[in-house]
């Protein structure tokens, strides 16, 4: 994997538990919805999965190689209009992170209507945005953001691959208007640098997918989950998995939601995507809101705020 700028080097040895609790940040939203029926959520899934056709996009495997992927249809069908409002929005993103000198930062977004996903969840999927030096087809050298992270492959539903594209490729897909981001403080920027700029990043890859995965078991994995795994990693200064899930099932207050039995005894069936042989009687799962609140309550990060796709300024919710 290409170095993106420099790489400082890991501090001192940090035990979360040790870390003071933040007083004077603002917290993410714990808002939940009302709880809906699951088999509804999950017909209304199989719609939105039934809409995706292929491009093709370049993707990052475990071994370091390109290789191509396919994109969903909004790539290739998406209006003039639609293309322009989401390069709007991607470098509207860039000027934030950049006026708030973020060298790496998680950003969400929503890829399916927010009725469509499990009770209180606002965004479906996250991925890292880093500072790098790009090169244009000009030959020249210019910075901006590039963006890491795990997608599901659509090649199978039930596995994932490890992608690098581009803010414009990220934002394209989205449909709520609006992204989550966490900015790391300034250690962490420095530890998840260095994780993502070595043969920790695909080590942390757990290729098998689950919509819903659970945060503190390792059998499955998804992009809020590979994104809360780094931050553990880095946090905790180490890159097994086994000791990361142990840890974050003592720290890491996860999202919840209840299927009654019928929910559960049929989400696979409908859902090849969904998984819950990794659950208890409570599912769990990691989102924006339960990453932000882990990430301020231990001191992990320096802001978490909103950006909205609003014609208006652009207002942060801090």
């Amino acid at each position: 994997m290409e170095n993106h700028g420099t790489i400082m080097r890991i501090l001192s040895l940090v035990s979360l538990g040790l870390l003071r609790r933040a007083t004077d940040q603002s917290r993410a939203p714990r808002r939940r919805n009302p709880r809906r029926n699951p088999l509804l959520r999950t017909l209304a899934h199989i719609v939105l999965l039934g809409l995706v056709s292929m491009s093709s996009h370049t993707a990052l495997a475990q071994d370091g190689h390109e290789r191509v992927l396919p994109y969903p249809a909004q790539y290739r069908t998406a209006s003039r209009d639609e293309l322009q409002r989401a390069a709007n929005f991607s470098k509207r993103i860039e000027r934030e992170l950049g006026r708030r000198n973020a060298r790496i930062a998680i950003v969400f977004r929503a890829t399916q209507p927010r009725e469509a996903m499990e009770t209180g969840q606002r965004y479906d999927h996250g991925a890292l945005w880093v500072h790098s030096p790009i090169e244009t087809i000009e030959g020249e050298t210019v910075y901006g953001y590039a963006v890491y992270g795990l997608q599901r492959s659509a090649l199978s539903a039930r596995r994932s691959e490890l992608v690098q594209d581009w803010p414009l490729d990220f934002i394209l897909p989205e449909t709520a208007g609006e992204v989550g981001i966490i900015i790391p403080s300034a250690a962490m920027q420095d530890r998840m640098l260095a994780i993502l700029g070595s043969d920790a990043y695909p080590a942390l890859h757990q290729p098998a997918w689950s919509r819903i995965s659970n945060p503190g078991d390792r059998r499955y994995q998804n992009s809020a989950e590979f994104l809360l795994d780094i931050v553990g990693a880095a946090a905790w200064s180490t890159t097994d998995r086994l000791r990361i899930k142990v840890n974050l099932t003592a720290w890491f207050e996860p999202a919840t939601v209840r299927y009654g039995w019928f929910g559960r005894l049929t989400a696979g069936w409908f859902d090849p995507e969904l998984r819950l042989d990794d659950q208890r009687r409570v599912i769990r799962f990691a989102d924006y809101d339960s990453l932000a609140n882990f990430m301020l309550d231990f001191n992990l990060a320096d802001s978490v705020f909103e950006l909205s796709n609003a014609d208006e300024e652009l207002q942060p919710i801090d």
